[in-house]
């Protein structure tokens, strides 16, 4: 017989309850955490994702420098798109690993990607002119900076920093 035994989220970004039996009395199928979506880290990977695959489609695969873009966007698009499904089905909650342990991973693999796609970013425009050259260049510019916000708020959530909510960040 399985236990019912709950587990309550160790992170601010995590404000449900997570039930380890899976199908309770008021469950029915996976439990969807749309919550993390509409906290700053949520909406800095939405923001990664939709910057990565917008560099996917500008870049080229032309010359070594096209091929190192499309590379390193691809392999930043699908690392985001994992950690975000891990958060969206409360995957990282359902194993008896602390929060702290898998926001060290999370951001040893994402603190990469700020180095990677600057460095694809200078080999995308140091080509002779082409204008979906300069396109790529600056979304994969973009994207750099925004994975630099995603480790720099990981960063603080794994020293327990207090982290700003997106409406404080918006003009008033």
């Amino acid at each position: 017989m399985r236990g019912s035994g709950s587990v309550t989220a160790m992170s601010e970004r995590d404000a449900a309850e997570v039930n380890l039996a899976g199908g309770g009395p008021n469950e029915s199928g996976p439990r969807i955490n749309a919550q993390y979506f509409t906290s700053l880290p949520g909406v800095t990977k939405i923001v990664q994702l939709v910057l990565g695959l917008t560099c996917q489609i500008t870049g080229t695969e032309e010359n070594d420098a096209g091929d190192w873009f499309v590379f390193v966007t691809k392999l930043a698009f699908l690392a985001t798109l994992i950690w975000s499904l891990l958060y969206l089905f409360y995957v990282r909650e359902s194993f008896k690993i602390q929060t702290k342990y898998w926001t060290g991973v999370e951001i040893l693999t994402t603190g990469i990607f700020p180095i990677l796609l600057f460095s694809a970013f200078i080999g995308e425009l140091a080509w002779p002119y082409r204008p979906l050259y300069y396109v790529a260049g600056i979304f994969g510019l973009l994207d750099a900076i925004a994975y630099g916000a995603g480790t720099t708020f990981l960063v603080l959530e794994y020293f327990n920093e207090p982290l700003p909510s997106p409406s404080d960040l918006l003009p008033t």
